[in-house]
């Protein structure tokens, strides 16, 4: 089973090299669910050779349907990340109907065949995942990130265990969605997912002193070595 952590700042980066993670999944506001983060930090992310580094391709927070014009801002994006060496693409959309937005994905493989791709927690937006999986494989995505359609991993444990059933090894299903110290081994013995994916982070003041300070997610040192506690 890989570990992904959800890296929006340094300090992220610096204990996933630190904690030894297999993965990370580079994003900036990590307050609004993550989005495409900038070319700087992918590239001192690139730094590390002690994990694999995938980047979120995100125009704007909300969901996840797409107009023509933020489709050829992402795919920009794309380009520039993929120019720099990231190994992998973390993306997705859906079209009004709440059903993948296939004619977006085949694009993106199109334009990026040799790269790993990620499906992102777009997959819970969809009407009936369990049905839209077989899509993705024959797609060539290597992951999809899911928390069973729910706010939590827990709360979707069913439509987990019928992912990871469906997909018989064909496609990773990587849970993601609140996942904590306390919940972790749970989620393991009911799931036995390919991988996991979590930030670890709690809200913290940035630069109180600043007219501009602002409440933000930071990693928790404490909170990610509970769960990777949990997962041994």
């Amino acid at each position: 089973m890989k570990i992904e952590l959800c890296s929006s700042s340094i300090e992220a980066l610096l204990l996933a090299n630190e904690f030894k993670f297999d993965r990370v999944e580079l994003c900036q506001s990590i307050e609004l669910g993550g989005l495409t983060p900038s070319l700087g930090f992918q590239e001192f992310a690139l730094s590390f050779n002690s994990f694999a580094t995938h980047a979120l391709i995100r125009c704007k927070a909300g969901g996840f349907i797409y107009s023509d014009l933020e489709k050829k801002i992402m795919l920009k994006d794309m380009e520039n990340s993929v120019k720099l060496g990231i190994h992998g693409l973390v993306v997705g959309a859906i079209n009004p109907k709440n059903k993948i937005d296939l004619a977006f994905m085949a694009e993106i493989k199109s334009n990026f065949p040799n790269l790993e791709l990620t499906f992102h927690r777009a997959f819970d937006d969809l009407k009936n995942p369990v049905n839209e999986i077989e899509k993705l494989i024959d797609l060539g995505f290597k992951r999809i990130l899911t928390s069973g359609g729910k706010k939590t991993v827990l709360e979707g444990i069913e439509t987990i265990q019928k992912l990871i059933s469906k997909a018989k090894n064909r496609i990773d299903i990587m849970l993601g969605g609140r996942i904590n110290a306390e919940n972790i081994s749970k989620i393991i013995n009911l799931s036995k997912p390919d991988a996991i994916h979590f930030s670890g982070t709690e809200f913290k003041s940035a630069d109180k002193e600043s007219l501009f300070s602002e409440k933000i997610l930071l990693p928790n040192r404490e909170k990610i070595k509970g769960i990777l506690n949990g997962i041994e």
